[in-house]
């Protein structure tokens, strides 16, 4: 019963990896589409907000990208730093609270949670194939001591799957790990760029208060 459950999951193993590979690389497309659809909805709120105030904005044309993104963080800091139009400053500030209050637009937290998890799961490739060589190696071991052809050639056939298994753990573990070198910057970026309009709401908050405390006095 033990050796036919071993021998059952050593044949297994390296389909489960290559099937475990291929829910990885569906799981960090949906997370870089979901990343591309937050990106969408800050640069074109952000921009929305500037023309509504009737502030100018230095990004050029209508390409929606990360640098877009800090263009408009630059220009909405300068014109509420800056402080001359009270008028479309205080309509700026009150958009920018708005827009803040959105939170699916601008909260990046459960993208970067999924993304994180996506990327410690890169670590486990290695083990599911040391796992599948041990118990490769087990299957092999535990069959009977009288040797037969049939004993002898599952016990190749074990070892086989303990070879191909540590490969495929080490080639997939590779491949995600030069994978996630490339899109990890742009979901920096996107933690960066939650920062950046936090600040810019902070300062926007500071003007409606003291907007308010002018109107008092």
């Amino acid at each position: 019963m033990l050796l036919t459950a071993l021998n059952w999951v050593s044949f297994l193993s390296c389909p489960f990896i290559v099937a475990v590979a291929i829910l990885h690389s569906l799981w960090f497309l949906i997370l870089l589409s979901e990343r591309k659809h937050r990106i969408v909805k800050m640069a074109t709120g952000l921009k929305e907000i500037l023309d509504r105030s009737g502030f100018g904005h230095s990004s050029m044309g209508d390409h929606v990208n990360d640098d877009s993104i800090d263009g408009y963080c630059e220009d909405l800091l300068r014109e509420l730093k800056d402080g001359k139009n009270r008028e479309r400053l205080s309509n700026l500030s009150q958009h920018l609270t708005k827009f803040d209050e959105l939170k699916p637009h601008t909260d990046t937290s459960r993208v970067q949670r999924k993304y994180n998890v996506a990327r410690t799961a890169i670590e486990f490739y290695p083990l599911f194939g040391i796992l599948g060589t041990v118990i490769a190696l087990a299957a092999g071991l535990t069959e009977p001591s009288t040797p037969t052809m049939e004993t002898a050639q599952t016990i190749l056939q074990n070892f086989g799957q303990a070879i191909w298994s540590t490969i495929l753990g080490l080639f997939f573990g590779v491949i995600f790990m030069f994978g996630n070198s490339w899109v990890e910057l742009g979901f920096e970026r996107l933690a960066d760029h939650r920062q950046n309009i936090g600040d810019v709401v902070l300062w926007a908050h500071k003007v409606l208060g003291e907007e308010s405390a002018h109107e008092k006095a």
